[in-house]
């Protein structure tokens, strides 16, 4: 008669697995943003104003590429904010406290 614990130790083995391939394509995504974002802030750099400077900060080299990442950030922000308040209950993804369902044997 086979072990019930080795179909368990199995599950946890490919969790485990899973959670790593996860971390590492975050590590992956996150340094690519950043590396995009540094290209960006150097282009922001390179490239020389066609027009007089209207507001204090208009003047600062790269000033429209931190101005659009931060308004990204705030759209971003507020749209999840109202999203987690206006979700209806039942729309709302089942919370960790369910047991996960067991599989057929």
């Amino acid at each position: 008669m086979p072990d019930p614990w080795v179909g368990q130790r199995l599950d946890d083995f490919a969790r485990d697995y899973q959670q790593k391939a996860r971390v590492g394509r975050r590590k992956k995504q996150r340094g690519l943003a950043v590396l995009l974002l540094c290209v960006a802030i150097g282009m922001g750099l390179q490239t020389p104003s066609a027009h007089e400077a209207q507001w204090i900060g208009e003047g600062m080299p790269a000033f429209h590429v931190l101005y659009g990442l931060i308004a990204a950030i705030v759209l971003i922000a507020t749209s999840k904010f109202f999203g987690r308040r206006l979700a209806s209950p039942e729309d709302s993804p089942p919370t960790s406290q369910t047991p996960p369902p067991t599989p057929p044997l």
